[in-house]
Formats: structure tokens, sequence, C-alpha cells
């Protein structure tokens, strides 16, 4: 199902019980389109450097695929090798584990539970 608004999702491939998986977060957001392809990438750029740091170095961001508004067809998408940057003292989450993250907004799901609009696998806490 298409979305009303623009829409950029994040590709990791981790090892998981001896296979590589693949995982990714969808972000949808409000404040127009980005105008070329471009454009996409810098929001891509940006969103990569923000989510390696974290992950732990087993994680490779691995891709980008852009939405327009009402679209499933791609318009933007680019390759990435990487690698999390997350270090210090934690514990290893299991691949098995998930977290949800929620941020205010006027948008709300159609479907069904009102499933939320973004999950990520993330790291424990790292201890201060």
């Amino acid at each position: 199902m298409s979305s009303t608004v623009p829409s950029i999702k994040i590709q990791k491939t981790m090892n998981f019980k001896g296979a590589s998986h693949v995982w990714s977060n969808r972000y949808h957001f409000t404040g127009g389109t980005p105008s070329s392809d471009a454009n996409w990438k810098l929001l891509s750029d940006a969103i990569v450097n923000l989510e390696k740091t974290i992950f732990v170095s087993n994680v490779t961001i691995v891709g980008m695929v852009a939405y327009a508004a009402g679209s499933e067809v791609p318009v933007s998408s680019k390759v990435y090798s990487t690698a999390g940057t997350l270090t210090g003292p934690s514990v290893p989450c299991p691949a098995e584990c998930v977290a949800l993250a929620r941020w205010s907004t006027a948008s709300r799901s159609s479907r069904a539970g009102g499933a939320p609009h973004a999950a990520a696998v993330l790291p424990p806490p790292v201890a201060s």
C-alpha cells in the first residue's frame, strides 16, 4: 500500500544463524519531496550517517530505496557498504530482538491495529 507522503527505506544486513539476513527501516516524512536524485541521495547519506552509530560493526548498511508520495515505484536508490560504528561497553543484542520507535505525527495508519510506521533492531543502551 503506497503512502500519501514520500518515504525512504534504509536496508541493513548481518550474519544471523549462519546466513546473511537483510532488513530495513522505512521513514515517512512531510515537508516536501526531494527535488532531484542528488537530493534524495543527500537525505539518504544523512540518515545512514546517523544510523551507523547505533549498530556494531557486524551490521552493514547496504542500500537505500526512495519513494514518492502515492507510489511504490522507486524514484531513487543507492548502494552502501557502511559498517556500524557503535563501540564501547555493551551487551550484544540478539537479532531476534526488536525495538519500536514512534514519533508524534499528525498522520495515522489506516491498517488494522494501527501498526507503527517504523521498527528498528537496536543494540542495548551503552552504560555510561
